[in-house]
């Protein structure tokens, strides 16, 4: 198998680990959102603030929209 069959066929899964990821977080940060909100805590305020180098501003929503 050459470099380019190899990479057709792992594109689709590829594609199925990043929209997971996305689906994860976002999934995650709902559930965040929720316990802030029973906090008094601003979920968007705390996104806002993220300010480490390797933050994802993941925001509260739908997944796989």
């Amino acid at each position: 198998m050459n470099y380019t069959q190899v990479l057709s066929q792992q594109v689709p899964t590829i594609k199925v680990i990043e929209n997971s990821q996305r689906d994860i977080n976002i999934a995650f940060v709902n559930e965040l959102a929720i316990i802030f909100n029973k906090l008094g805590i601003n979920t968007n305020d705390v996104l806002a603030a993220g300010t480490k180098w390797n933050f994802l501003p993941f925001k509260p929503g739908l997944v796989s929209v």
